[in-house]
C-alpha cells in the first residue's frame, strides 16, 4: 500500500511541474477528485496507473518513487 509520505510525493511532484489537478485530470480523463484520491493514496488500480505513467512521460523518476515500495 502506499504510504502517506509516497503519495505526497506525486503533489509535490506535479507542483514542480507547475500543473494542477485540474489540467492533469482533463488531460487524463479522469475526474480531479480522482486525482485528489490518487495523491491522497486512497485510489489504486487504472486511474493510479495512468497517473503514473503521464508523470513517467514528464521525466518522473519512478524507480526512485518505487524503490522502498511495501515498506
Amino acid at each position: 500500500m502506499i504510504t502517506l509520505e509516497k503519495s505526497n510525493s506525486l503533489k509535490k511532484y506535479r507542483e514542480i511541474l507547475g500543473l494542477s489537478q485540474i489540467q492533469i485530470s482533463e488531460e487524463l480523463k479522469l475526474s480531479q477528485a480522482t486525482i485528489s484520491r490518487i495523491e491522497r493514496g486512497k485510489l489504486y488500480g487504472k486511474g493510479f496507473v495512468r497517473y503514473i505513467k503521464y508523470l513517467v512521460g514528464k521525466n518522473f523518476d519512478m524507480n526512485e518513487y518505487f524503490r522502498n515500495w511495501g515498506n
